[in-house]
């Protein structure tokens, strides 16, 4: 008599693991697609920022040149030109090469969420995902040449648990392993060498 041989137990586990692995495989895709998603309106949301910020400078800019020329056509005594040159010299605004230099200078995986400029000083807002970052920051724009003096204001950390709720499908697994930190700067700009810079503009 023939032996009574079974495989279809065998084959029934083969089965239940390949789609084990494949379950497994498309989690992982799937949380590689969100991430990815996740960075990219980041950047977006960055680059409007900073446009957004360099259109505001360029209607400034525009505002002073218009009152420099005003001045400079007034006939008070022969001195309209002098008031002009000094009105002008102590309101240089900064132009997109100075924020350039800024996002040039941060490392990576950082961003700058917020640009301001009142007369002579600047305060950014940047993002890091370490305070070794920000520390490292810091340190470069005491290096640059179109700073004079830069202070930390303030250090906060950005809440994992409002960053998921805004972004649906993003496990708070991942803000665990990379915490990120909103930090905010005030720069005294270097006028002398800003000034030189938008001569070679010119």
């Amino acid at each position: 008599m023939l032996p009574d041989i079974n495989l279809l137990p065998k084959y029934e586990r083969q089965n239940s693991l390949a789609f084990t692995l494949f379950i497994t495989g498309l989690v992982t895709c799937l949380l590689l697609f969100a991430v990815l998603i996740y960075f990219f309106i980041t950047l977006k949301d960055n680059l409007a920022e900073t446009e957004e910020s360099i259109s505001q400078l360029t209607e400034e800019k525009s505002l002073l040149e218009a009152r420099m020329n005003a001045l400079m056509t007034e006939d008070e005594s022969g001195g309209s030109f002098e008031s002009a040159v000094t009105y002008a010299e102590s309101y240089i605004i900064p132009t997109s090469d100075f924020i350039h230099e800024l996002i040039t200078l941060l490392p990576e995986n950082s961003y700058l969420n917020n640009y301001n400029y009142d007369y002579q000083s600047v305060t950014v807002e940047t993002q890091f995902e370490t305070m070794n970052d920000a520390a490292g920051y810091i340190a470069v724009l005491q290096n640059s040449n179109y700073i004079d003096d830069v202070v930390i204001n303030d250090i906060t950390t950005l809440d994992p648990v409002a960053e998921q709720t805004a972004e649906e499908g993003m496990g708070s697994k991942f803000f665990d392993v990379i915490p990120r930190y909103i930090v905010n700067y005030s720069i005294d700009v270097n006028q002398a060498f800003l000034t030189r810079e938008e001569g070679t503009d010119e």
